[in-house]
């Protein structure tokens, strides 16, 4: 079940921007260079025929490299002292910050602050904290590199000492002596340790096939480094004996630390490059050249060394069943947009262990005509709506259903109360959850329908406890994983956004299966969904959504559904053919008639909702198949 608690929601809408790309800087607040009302006034040139060009290509390297290119510059500038000084001022100031709650700027972790969740333009990065150099008498730390086209209709031959330093070439082969490979890490949604002290690590987060991929090379330096730069190329082979070559070329400083993303070499690869039997070699190059002792600058230090990934038989299918709305009257439709959905989709990509999610949207609507409260009321009935649609439609066993709907016109405004769904907190979600395989009939969720990130994630929380998922401990979650590895729901190891090319931070982020703010997926979960959704697509095989309905099991049994609610009353539910029993907790079941006689026992199965007390209670109805007949309704509190 996903519960909204409203000291939350201001973060959902921080976070939705790290999955979706939501412009979250307006034209004022992103300092870009035209912005007309900087305080900084504009420099008057001299103009005084010696050329004091200030061409002197300090190419931002800040890398003395003796070079002393004579960059013959011939520099025909037309200057009629007009002083086209279009003052590039990229405005590094706090005035940039944008709606993603901290800071757009264009360096985080180097200026001593801490990289967070949010979209800024123009290559500005989303920070907290951080400390910005005053290089400039303005307060904005303009750095104004004022391109002066200026000085004067002389061709001045201009004979720049080009301080460049962006060749691999500056690296002298003393300084390669002194920089080294020291660990490797591979990233898909969560870090999985390759290399740790150039010795392989061993770990049992899952590597996907055919999903896109960064690796990440840690590198060491010793006394007598200088600031250069370095390329990393990655060769990929594969059982056929082919290569894939992948590179990455950055300024390294000094040794790479864990959360300063620039202090490592990122070599990102093609999802096609990720295949079962893969192997791989790191070399640190110039040119096409390998340089440096193989034993510090490359790993392994010969051969290849393999890199496991593994398939998962198939993609995650869902169906989306759009419920039409109508306690009010108003029959109110979910958002099914192809943009709401591509948002759907995008979340449970970043979360699961998968190299596709498939999602359709079922042309028929649910009507449904009674009222669901926030306070979780009515949620049961209409979750079993959606399970009896799943059933109803004869898909196969790999395929999870989600109904979406707005109980309200608005998620929440805290204007507008009478129209608003989650002012004072509210459940967003609820589901089955079952660890079996084979319990096929609980592949179905209910969540809100909204056109906002809160969907999104509950989305991808629903479906995560159809694939028997529990609950992370954080945000006063209930019913939470006993043996989740942190305490309070935050992450076991870093994760990255690809997308964003962003570090997820194992002190600010929590797993995406609890409550709490901002979220990504745990190594722990992670792991766990791999193992569901590779075990689903085994079992059931990965036949799209498109082959619907499949013919029925004739060896199928009848089993009947006592729908057990929250507050512990229940009443008759479905009927439904299942080629085994349903897990859960046995129980022996009584029957009575309507005089208080009991007229039968069978044995009864209990499977829980997800996070909410209650669940379904099926019977075998061969049985007491004419004494359950004979019962119209059910009034009872369900115990072992």
């Amino acid at each position: 079940m996903r519960n909204e608690i409203e000291s939350h929601l201001l973060s959902i809408i921080a976070v939705c921007v790290f999955l979706f790309g939501a412009v979250a800087c307006s034209d004022d607040e992103k300092g870009d260079g035209g912005d007309t009302t900087d305080s900084t006034e504009d420099v008057t040139v001299t103009d005084s025929d010696t050329d004091t060009d200030s061409d002197s290509d300090t190419d931002s390297d800040s890398d003395t490299d003796s070079d002393s290119d004579s960059d013959s510059d011939s520099d025909t500038d037309s200057d009629s002292d007009s002083d086209s000084d279009t003052d590039a001022d990229t405005d590094a100031d706090s005035d940039s910050d944008a709606d993603c709650q901290y800071d757009c700027l264009p360096h985080c972790v180097s200026w001593g602050g801490t990289m967070m969740v949010g979209n800024c333009d123009d290559g500005l990065r989303c920070c907290d904290e951080a400390t910005i150099p005053d290089t400039d008498a303005d307060s904005d730390s303009d750095s104004d590199s004022d391109s002066d086209t200026d000085t004067d209709s002389d061709t001045d031959t201009d004979t720049d000492t080009d301080t460049d330093s962006d060749g691999d070439t500056d690296v002298t082969a003393a300084e390669w002596q002194v920089i080294s490979i020291q660990d490797i890490d591979l990233f898909q949604s969560v870090q999985v340790p390759l290399v740790r002290g150039r010795q392989d690590a061993t770990s049992s987060t899952p590597i996907v096939a055919g999903r896109a991929a960064m690796m990440r090379i840690y590198l060491n330096t010793e006394t007598g480094w200088s600031n250069r730069n370095v390329t990393a190329r990655v060769t990929i082979t594969h059982t056929d004996g082919s290569n894939d070559e992948f590179r990455a070329s950055g300024q390294i400083r000094s040794s790479s630390t864990d959360m300063d993303i620039e202090s490592t070499l990122n070599v990102v690869i093609d999802p096609a490059a990720i295949t079962v039997g893969m192997s791989y070699a790191v070399e640190l190059v110039v040119g096409d050249t390998a340089v440096g002792p193989a034993g510090k600058t490359r790993w392994p230090e010969s051969g290849n060394a393999q890199l496991p990934a593994q398939e998962t038989g198939g993609p995650v299918q869902v169906v989306v069943v759009p419920v039409r709305y109508s306690a009010d009257g108003s029959g109110r439709m979910p958002a099914t947009s192809d943009t709401a959905i591509a948002n759907l989709k995008a979340a449970m990509m970043a979360f699961y262990p998968v190299d596709e999610v498939n999602m359709v949207v079922s042309p028929t609507p649910l009507d449904w005509n009674s009222i669901v409260q926030a306070n979780g009321t009515g949620w049961e009935e209409l979750l079993n709506e959606v399970t009896i649609r799943r059933d109803a439609d004869g898909v196969g066993g790999n395929i999870y259903y989600v109904g979406l709907f707005n109980p309200k016109e608005k998620y929440f405004d805290f204007n507008d109360s009478a129209n608003s769904y989650c002012n004072m907190g509210c459940v967003t979600g609820l589901s089955w959850q079952t660890t079996r395989v084979s319990d096929s009939w609980s592949r179905a969720s209910l969540s809100i329908g909204y056109d906002d990130s809160s969907t999104a994630y509950t989305v991808a929380h629903e479906v995560g406890h159809a694939h028997g998922r529990g609950h992370s401990p954080s945000g006063g979650a209930d019913y939470v994983d006993p043996n989740y590895p942190v305490p309070n729901g935050k992450l076991d190891v870093m994760g990255y956004s690809i997308s964003q090319n962003v570090l997820i931070s194992t002190d600010e982020f929590f797993d995406f299966m609890g409550y709490d703010y901002p979220q990504w997926t745990s190594a722990y979960t992670y792991s766990g969904l791999f193992q569901m959704v590779t075990a689903v697509n085994q079992m059931f095989g990965a036949a799209g959504v498109s082959a619907l309905p499949l013919p029925r099991d004739a060896s199928a049994t009848l089993w009947k559904q006592i729908l057990v609610r929250s507050d512990g009353t229940g009443k008759w539910g479905i009927e439904m053919k299942m080629t085994t029993p349903p897990s859960g907790e046995e129980m022996t079941v009584y029957l009575y008639d309507n005089n208080g006689q009991q007229v039968d026992t069978t044995t009864g199965y209990f499977t829980p909702f997800a996070g909410l007390s209650g669940g379904a209670l099926w019977l075998q109805t061969a049985a007491g198949e004419a004494a359950i007949a004979d019962i119209p309704a059910l009034d009872l509190v369900v115990a072992p």
